[in-house]
Parts: structure tokens; sequence; C-alpha cells
């Protein structure tokens, strides 16, 4: 037996469980934390400042959870532990200590910036990034990109479409390598249909683990 095929088969007991336990859960979910990157905090002090909304008990707690999350070169990343920064997770990020009154010659901020002209600067951020420098004038609307109001708006009053993606949420440094690739596998094929399909044999009687299986044996993962 080949090294890769014992990983394969050593994972299938993570797998199983991953899938018995959404459909043991009630709602047909996993529960875990959600985090993100500092995007999300930045983009929220960035639409405070540009709506003129003060809370400054909330703010100082976003800026110092951003301030935290800073790397020793200066720059900020997109999920933890990566290789390197993220260009745009920087730009953002410093883009909202500016907004907040930070001053330009912070430690913090020089590292930013240097960080930021040491990796292209503004010629690399992604179109995102650019439409929220745009909103706090640093960035000209005429260099973003028309968006078509059809793909903006849209409507699903009726439920007609339903969502098909299964997202994994974990609690960071629970889950070790193994568990890891086995949730990965599973959550690139289990879609919405076949998890209400075994939650609905579950509340009909039949035994989770036994679902669990029967799914893992039309699904073959690791292929």
């Amino acid at each position: 037996m080949t090294a890769d095929k014992r990983s394969k088969q050593s994972n299938r007991p993570s797998r199983r469980q991953f899938i018995q336990s959404a459909a043991l859960v009630g709602a047909g979910f996993w529960v875990g934390m959600l985090e993100s990157n500092c995007c999300i905090e930045a983009e929220w002090l960035l639409a405070m400042h540009v709506l003129g909304v003060e809370d400054a008990s909330q703010r100082s707690g976003i800026i110092r959870g951003i301030l935290n999350r800073q790397r020793a070169d200066g720059s900020w990343e997109v999920y933890h532990d990566a290789p390197m920064g993220d260009i745009n997770a920087t730009v953002e990020c410093y883009a909202a200590l500016r907004a907040c009154g930070h001053a330009p010659e912070e430690e913090a901020l020089v590292r930013a910036r240097n960080w930021i002209l040491s990796h292209g600067g503004l010629a690399r951020i992604r179109v995102f990034t650019r439409f929220w420098l745009a909103l706090i004038g640093e960035w000209p609307w005429q260099q973003t990109p028309n968006i078509p109001p059809e793909l903006v708006v849209l409507s699903d009053k009726t439920a007609l479409i339903g969502a098909e993606n299964i997202v994994p949420l974990y609690r960071r440094n629970e889950l070790n390598e193994q568990q890891v690739l086995a949730l990965n596998e599973v959550a690139g094929v289990l879609d919405t249909g076949s998890l209400a399909d075994m939650r609905r044999q579950v509340v009909e009687g039949k035994e989770p683990g036994l679902v669990a299986d029967a799914w893992l044996d039309a699904h073959p993962l690791g292929r």
C-alpha cells in the first residue's frame, strides 16, 4: 500500500465525522467561529468615515484589532500565517488608519507605507480597493470601472435560487492538518441538496453514521 493510499484511507474517519456532525445539527450546518482578515475591519472604519458615523468606543476597538494584527514587515495578511502580506489588505488598513486620524509618521504607518511602495504601490491594488480609495478622495473615479446596474441589483423575492455552496467554519488551530484536508475535500463536493437529503434521513430515524457512510460511498473523495 502506498503512502498516498494510506493517507486517503486515514482521512475517511475525519470525513465521516464532519458529514455526520452536519447531518445531526438541527439546521443542517456546521457550527464554528467565523473570522476574517483585516480588510473587513478596515472597510468598516472607512464606511464609518464616509457616512460620518461617530462611535468612538467601537472604533477604538477596531483600530486596536487592526494594529495588533499587523505583520512585522508592516503589511497585513489575508489569512492566518500567510507566507507574505497582501497589497490590498495593507492599503485598506493604511487608508482606514489615516481616515481615523492616525498620523503618517506613526511607526506602524511608516512600516505599512514602506511595504506598500516596495510591493508595487497603488498600481497593484484590486478594483474593490480602488472604489474604497475613491470614496475618500484618494483615487480618481475616472479610473474605476463602470459596473452595469443589472449586475448590482439582483432580486430573488421568492427565493427561487438557493445557495449551493457549503462553507465550512471552524475555530483557528482547533483542527490538525489531516482534519483540514478532510474538511476541504468534503466542502468541495457536498452541496445543499445532499446535505438537506441527509438531514431528512436522520430526521426519519436513520443512524447518522450510516447516512454519512452512504454519502461517502457515493462520493469517493481523494481519488
